[in-house]
């Protein structure tokens, strides 16, 4: 994938169709890793979170793609009454180490301007150092550290 490429990544929604590649992305092992909440996920219990997400107003999630290829997830939880969303967002293991965390965070800050957001925040273990470094380059701000959180904000 040539650097071009990741220039001309775009967001799309979410949508039913897309729930065997999301739960393939969410169970991968690093991913797993990477998260607040460590273990496996279950088929039945992602299908209906997926459902509800997909449907909730106050929910922005979408696929990053490059080209016809789906390279990664990001999904905002809005707070409409602050005027703030909560970034989670993976890239597909094939496609780590590219800069699409990057891109994607940047993607997703142009999608939280048009729904009218303020301040994005988003919440990275401390051993997760590949997205603490994206959330620093577009221009985060650690705005507190725990043993087992780095939360990262930016106004918009």
């Amino acid at each position: 994938m040539t650097v071009n490429k990741v220039e001309n990544g775009s967001l799309r929604p979410v949508t039913a169709a897309d729930a065997k590649l999301l739960f393939e992305w969410t169970n991968e092992a690093e991913t797993r890793k990477n998260s607040f909440s460590s273990k496996p996920v279950l088929w039945e219990n992602h299908v209906k979170w997926l459902d509800k997400k997909i449907v909730d107003k106050n929910c922005l999630f979408f696929i990053m793609m490059l080209d016809e290829e789906p390279v990664g997830t990001v999904r905002l939880d809005v707070d409409k009454e602050e005027q703030a969303g909560t970034i989670s967002y993976s890239i597909d293991k094939r496609f780590r180490g590219m800069g699409l965390g990057a891109k994607i965070l940047a993607l997703v800050e142009e999608k939280a301007k048009a729904a009218g957001l303020h301040s994005l925040v988003g919440g990275v273990k401390p051993e997760n150092e590949p997205s603490g470094k994206c959330f620093l380059k577009n221009g985060y701000n650690l705005v507190e550290e725990t043993a087992t959180e780095q939360v990262y904000q930016k106004r918009i």
